[in-house]
């Protein structure tokens, strides 16, 4: 979650944040997204057509594209994908989930090139960058950025939810970032996935108060860094 400017300021901050210009998304990756069973890539130019038969998958990448937009764009930050709003509207979970599938996980990443990254302190980083910690953890030159991957994988299998509350909100079970910079450096990536922990286990690993109830801090606890190993030490500090 990215902080609001409030929460900035009493922390001290505010953060440096980056804003993305002539932003490029090369790459759009789908599996198990209603047509699209298998791992798919599709490269994108300036000037992409989307050609073929009838359900060969046009429409699919254009939903799934128009979901992401919604997401990015929703304020509702305890949700992890939006699937019905101002943008597109597409049903529930099983609407999207490819019928041919056993594993009902739907796969979604993207690759993006700015051409121009400047320093602001504008508030325009995706909350799919989920916050200013793991952005700042990521680039380590922010100026010269390469490429930024992003693949996340949802599902309605939050036992601890009603069925139709599953389908509707479904949750997000994991989630990584890359960065690549132009210098021909080692990339920085972060991976998070959904914990096995119950969150009052989380609350007393992370020595947190039992009446501790912010709503969309619980829903963090719900979650947790599995790389690199050093995240969360590297972070606090």
């Amino acid at each position: 979650r990215i902080p609001s400017l409030e929460e900035e300021q009493q922390l001290g901050w505010p953060l440096t944040t980056y804003e993305f210009e002539e932003q490029m998304f090369k790459k759009w990756r789908l599996g198990n997204f209603k047509s699209v069973y298998d791992d798919t890539g599709l490269d994108l130019l300036p000037l992409t057509i989307f050609v073929g038969t009838n359900s060969s998958g046009k429409s699919t990448f254009l939903q799934s594209m128009l979901l992401v937009a919604q997401t990015i764009s929703n304020q509702v930050y305890s949700k992890s994908i939006i699937l019905n709003g101002n943008i597109t509207r597409l049903g529930n979970f099983d609407d999207l989930a490819s019928k041919r599938s056993q594993n009902k996980e739907i796969k979604i990443g993207f690759q993006m090139e700015p051409s121009k990254v400047t320093e602001s302190n504008v508030r325009g980083v995706s909350r799919l960058l989920a916050s200013h910690d793991m952005f700042r953890y990521l680039f380590l030159d922010e100026t010269k950025l390469l490429s930024l991957d992003c693949d996340f994988v949802v599902a309605a299998n939050d036992e601890s939810l009603s069925n139709e509350i599953r389908q509707l909100q479904p949750q997000l079970v994991h989630c990584k970032l890359s960065a690549t910079p132009k210098d021909g450096g080692a990339d920085s990536r972060v991976s998070i996935k959904r914990t096995s922990q119950t969150v009052d286990e989380r609350k007393k690993e992370l020595k947190l108060p039992v009446d501790y109830r912010d709503s969309e801090g619980i829903t963090s606890l719900k979650y947790e860094v599995d790389a690199p190993a050093d995240y969360s030490k590297g972070t606090s500090e």
